[in-house]
């Protein structure tokens, strides 16, 4: 979730320097519209004030155009951060889900360790109570393997729910997105010969973790694909341990049982 934070900081810096190039390109329009008023009221017919004026006027164009994609860029990445925003939420509310069946399974595991001390503490007692000992053993041991069994089946039923969100966020996140504004922007200026828009865009982060910066900046939607199976891969293993601790604990119920019938 750190990372989600720091992905949607970033692309709030993203926007407010698009924006502050966009004022800066509309200070730039003004000033060249004085000039040009300028120009012509001084030297109308001049030949050399002519040209000037006629490459102003073409700077102006350029300047437009540029001020054209810069709001378009602003808009999708608007639109970007939107979508990350929806999509943190759903992994926020998993997560609730998730913490909700870990603490019941702990909560299990707690119960069926109770009921291991209650079998050591017969042992304790004597010889002569291990028949009866051994009856209440086997009863506590049904009751652990049914438990074991109830939570194998909830685990079981946690996958099940967990591949059907993974498959449904995961066509939601790769159904065909639109052409990047960024993108966009970089064909229409090379199709111009404007190769130097004077907008430098930042770069992306060296910090960011593992395989993140193997994908392109327009790949929004697998960062948090990635980000979300981080977080599923986390709850699985959190709740796989418990499992395994789970089937421990009935192995050595079935040791000490079998430990009282010797007796």
């Amino acid at each position: 979730m750190q990372y989600a934070t720091f992905v949607q900081a970033e692309q709030s810096k993203k926007i407010e320097t698009l924006e502050a190039s966009q004022k800066s390109l509309q200070s730039q329009l003004v000033a060249k519209d004085k000039m040009i008023a300028q120009l012509k009221k001084v030297e109308a017919s001049n030949a050399t004030m002519a040209m000037q004026v006629i490459a102003l006027e073409k700077q102006i164009q350029s300047l437009k155009a540029e001020l054209t994609l810069s709001k378009e860029e602003i808009q999708g990445y608007k639109l970007e951060r939107e979508d990350f925003i929806s999509a943190r939420s759903v992994l926020v509310l998993e997560d609730t889900n998730k913490s909700i069946l870990i603490q019941k399974l702990q909560d299990d595991l707690e119960k069926a360790n109770h009921g291991l001390k209650q079998v050591v503490s017969q042992m304790v007692s004597g010889k002569e109570e291990a028949g009866p000992s051994s009856t209440a053993l086997q009863q506590q041991l049904t009751s652990l393997q049914k438990e074991n069994e109830s939570l194998r089946q909830e685990n079981q039923q946690l996958r099940e729910q967990n591949e059907q969100q993974e498959h449904s966020l995961s066509q939601l996140l790769l159904a065909t997105p639109q052409e990047a504004p960024a993108t966009q922007s970089a064909r229409i200026a090379n199709a111009s010969g404007n190769t130097n828009r004077g907008i430098n865009f930042p770069e992306r982060s060296s910090s960011a973790i593992g395989l993140i910066d193997l994908i392109p900046e327009d790949g929004a939607s697998l960062e948090l694909q990635m980000l979300r199976q981080r977080a599923l891969t986390k709850r699985d293993s959190e709740i796989e341990r418990l499992r395994k601790e789970n089937e421990d604990l009935v192995q050595q119920l079935v040791a000490t049982l079998e430990s009282l019938n010797r007796l």
